[in-house]
């Protein structure tokens, strides 16, 4: 039984926990090696990276407890994405890594590839794999490249004609969109899209360089640096959602439990968490100390949880969401709460004059990640506590 328990007595009402729900705890957790890529899926999350030609591979059933895992391949790796009942880890030149379970592996290596790789998606039946690559003496001329698979082991290519170089990739409503950035004597062609992941349009953007996408609750949400998000429902027309927090930047965003989750830094020195639950209002956090180098770099959700991956080999991972939190908004009669869960997840509500008879109130279904419940007939002097209680 999960639960959490708060007082109300007449008109004053305090919270036993202070944590408002999961996503206000955020504990670090020990990793034994530099991971900056992770992702979910077979009810276990895997963390890519390396240093030099070495990869480095991690496995957690949990968030909380990692192994890592042999690799004899060449690495490092730089990103990592699940789909069709498989891992595939990409390495920034081109290196591919195939596993099921995370412990066995099979490497190959995408054809013609001369670019730098940076990111990896599953969507539609169809893995794609994004990069750029230089293409003249000017050090800033790119063109992005985009490579598709079915297996995630055979793959075609395919490189814009457009100034561009791309940086994130993702899937949804039926489309892949890939943010990155174009070349500044040259139309920005910062975006593609595709319905299909092999024949690609570019498009036009206001800004210049993106650095992570998602897609969440029917809309992409985009990263282009510090102070602001994008949001879109097609990956074409862009809208501005700015937040007030100077010198932080995003650098991977996630959607779980009905709530977009990114994460980087705050002037590349201390660890950063920004959530939303619409895209457009955003809270900031800030973990740990100030120092140098100090970055998140990679987000994934899983068995109720987010895990977020970052330098200096570090770990941070929130409270699991389906753990019910109840917040008091307005004591007196109705009483008004704040119930925290687990999305489509049915609690009850309980109260007691004693902490130790029962009684149920009312059930209540987490329909949103918090909702408002309204509780009549509590307009008593006598102390009550209620908590939240699932099944």
């Amino acid at each position: 039984m999960l639960c959490r328990i708060l007082t109300a007595l007449g008109l004053a009402a305090f919270v036993v926990s202070l944590s408002a729900d999961a996503l206000d705890d955020w504990s670090y957790r020990s990793i034994n090696g530099r991971a900056i890529a992770v992702a979910f899926g077979n009810d276990r999350f895997v963390a890519v990276g390396g240093s030099g030609e070495t990869p480095y591979i991690a496995l957690s059933t949990n968030g909380s407890t990692w192994t890592q895992q042999p690799y004899a391949g060449v690495g490092p790796f730089n990103a990592v994405c699940f789909g069709d009942g498989k891992f595939v880890v990409l390495s920034g030149i081109g290196h591919i890594a195939v596993s099921t379970n995370g412990i066995f592996w099979e490497s190959s290596v995408l054809p013609d590839n001369g670019a730098a790789m940076t990111a990896i998606t599953h969507g539609g039946g169809r893995f794609v794999a994004v990069g750029y690559r230089q293409v003249s003496a000017n050090p800033y001329d790119y063109r992005a490249v985009f490579y598709s698979s079915t297996n995630g082991v055979d793959w075609t290519n395919w490189m814009s004609t457009a100034a561009s170089r791309a940086n994130a990739v993702t899937y949804g409503n039926g489309r892949f969109v890939v943010v990155g950035g174009g070349y500044n004597t040259h139309p920005d062609h910062s975006i593609h899209t595709s319905t299909n992941g092999l024949d690609w349009t570019p498009h036009n953007s206001t800004v210049f360089q993106f650095y992570a996408v998602a897609f969440g609750g029917g809309q992409f949400v985009a990263s282009p640096g510090a102070r602001e998000f994008l949001t879109s429902y097609d990956g074409e027309t862009w809208t501005s959602q700015r937040y007030a927090a100077p010198n932080v930047f995003p650098d991977s965003i996630t959607y779980g439990n009905g709530t977009f989750i990114a994460v980087g830094s705050r002037d590349q020195s201390q660890h950063t968490v920004l959530r939303s639950e619409d895209g457009t209002n955003w809270q900031v956090r800030y973990f740990g100390p100030i120092y140098g180098n100090s970055l998140l770099t990679g987000v994934a959700f899983g068995a109720d949880t987010f895990v977020a991956i970052g330098t200096p080999q570090n770990v941070l991972q929130s409270d699991n969401v389906s753990h019910p939190f109840l917040t008091v908004l307005s004591a007196g009669d109705p009483l008004q709460l704040r119930a925290s869960g687990k999305i489509q997840t049915s609690y009850r509500l309980q109260s007691s004059i004693d902490l130790n008879g029962w009684q149920d109130v009312t059930q209540y279904t987490n329909y949103a990640p918090t909702i408002g419940l309204s509780i009549p007939g509590t307009n008593t002097s006598s102390r009550l506590f209620f908590r939240a209680v699932s099944p």
